[in-house]
């Protein structure tokens, strides 16, 4: 008679995974409640010392931060205009006729992806498949 509904396997994961998640904490708190004491007068006397890069002033942050922006702004100024430069180069060696389809088929596009109708009188106007069928029945 099993005591327990969960499979051997997933009990003994679960288990070494918390396990595994507590022995942080609890070395951290055997640390923080060590007896050993020092001589705290030392400590407060002495000067820290600075080790690694020096800390930029708030000052000297924003100012790398707005270089930063202003590059990247510069970046993307340029890059669009090659885009855009591209795009008129394409549109430029198009025909007319195929110009204003691809102007239609942008419109429709655009329509289809806002989820909407086309207009009711272009709707009522279409021109439809309105051929009769013939059936087989009839010979």
């Amino acid at each position: 008679m099993k005591l327990c509904s969960i499979p051997h396997s997933y009990f003994s994961r679960f288990l070494l995974l918390l396990l595994l998640s507590l022995t942080p904490l609890l070395c951290t708190s055997q640390q923080k409640n060590s007896p050993a004491k020092k001589n705290n007068a030392t400590k407060k006397n002495t000067p820290q010392k600075k080790g690694g890069p020096a800390e930029k002033s708030f000052k000297e942050e924003l100012k790398s931060d707005k270089q930063l922006r202003i590059e990247k702004r510069e970046k993307r100024r340029q890059e669009r205009a090659e885009r855009k430069a591209i795009k008129k180069y394409h549109k430029r060696i198009q025909t007319k006729e195929v110009r204003k389809r691809m102007r239609a088929s942008r419109k429709t596009a655009l329509r289809n992806h806002d989820h909407k109708r086309s207009p009711f009188l272009k709707r009522w106007f279409q021109k439809r498949n309105t051929t009769k069928r013939v059936s087989k029945k009839t010979k």
